[in-house]
C-alpha cells in the first residue's frame, strides 16, 4: 500500500485576549474577544487506492536513448519472460548504445543485444525470427539466450560474462567491468522507472484530493 502526507487547512476558534488598562490609577483587568481565525497547515495521510496504484503498469524514462514504444515493449515481454526489463535495457545500452542498426565484431554480430547470429541460428528458428536488425525479434533472441544462461547458474555476474564472452570465459571470470557496468546501470534504470511510477500515482491522488476538497 502506498501513503503520501497531504497539507489541508485548518481554522482556528474564535480566541480571548486579556488586556490591562490604567483607569484612574486604578489597575483595571478588561477582557475583550477578538474574532481572529488563524490558518494553520495540518499534515494528513492519504491512503492512494488499490485500483489507482495498479491501474499504471509502465511509464518510459527518459534517461536511457530507447522511444517509449520499444521500452514498453521491452517491459511487457521481459515481465512475461520473468526476467527484469532494466536489466535487458541495460545490456543494450551497453552492447549498442541502443542503436538497433549496429552491426559489429567484423559484421557478425547485430542490432540491439549483438547476437552473434551464427552462434543463434537454432534459437532463432525455435523464435521464428528472420531479421536480427528488427529491434523486437532481436531482443526476443537475447532475452531467450539469457534465460537459458540464468538456468545453468543463477548468479547473475556469471551470467553477464557468459553473455559478453561465453561460457568458458565466465568461468574464468567474476566481476568484470561488463558484468560490474551492466549491473550498476541496472541497478539505476530499475530506481528511475519506480521513481515515475511513484510520481505517477501520487499526481494522480494529488488530482483526486483536490477535487474532493
Amino acid at each position: 500500500t502506498l501513503y503520501i502526507h497531504k497539507e489541508r487547512e485548518k481554522v482556528q476558534p474564535i480566541i480571548a485576549e486579556t488586556q490591562e488598562k490604567q483607569v484612574l490609577g486604578t489597575e483595571v483587568e478588561i477582557t475583550t474577544q477578538k474574532e481572529t481565525e488563524t490558518t494553520q497547515k495540518e499534515t494528513e495521510i492519504v491512503e492512494i487506492p488499490t485500483e489507482i496504484i495498479e491501474e499504471v503498469k509502465f511509464i518510459p524514462i527518459s534517461e536511457i536513448n530507447l522511444d517509449a514504444e520499444i521500452q514498453e515493449w521491452i517491459w511487457n515481454y521481459c515481465n512475461d519472460k520473468n526476467i527484469s526489463p532494466a536489466l535487458v535495457m541495460a545490456i543494450i545500452e551497453r552492447e549498442s548504445s541502443c542503436n538497433s542498426a549496429c552491426v559489429g565484431d567484423y559484421g557478425n554480430s547485430f542490432g540491439y543485444m549483438q547476437i552473434y547470429k551464427k552462434w543463434h541460428i537454432d534459437r532463432m528458428e525455435k523464435l521464428g525470427v528472420t531479421d536480427l536488425l528488427d529491434g523486437k525479434q532481436n531482443i526476443m533472441v537475447g532475452v531467450d539466450y539469457l534465460l537459458e544462461l540464468f538456468q545453468e547458474n543463477p548468479e547473475p555476474m556469471w551470467v553477464l560474462n557468459a553473455y559478453n564472452g561465453g561460457r568458458a570465459y565466465a568461468n574464468r571470470k567474476s566481476d568484470t567491468d561488463y558484468s560490474v557496468d551492466v549491473l550498476d546501470r541496472s541497478a539505476v534504470l530499475e530506481r528511475l522507472f519506480e521513481k515515475e511510477i511513484r510520481d505517477w500515482q501520487i499526481d494522480i491522488q494529488d488530482n483526486e484530493y483536490d477535487a474532493n476538497k
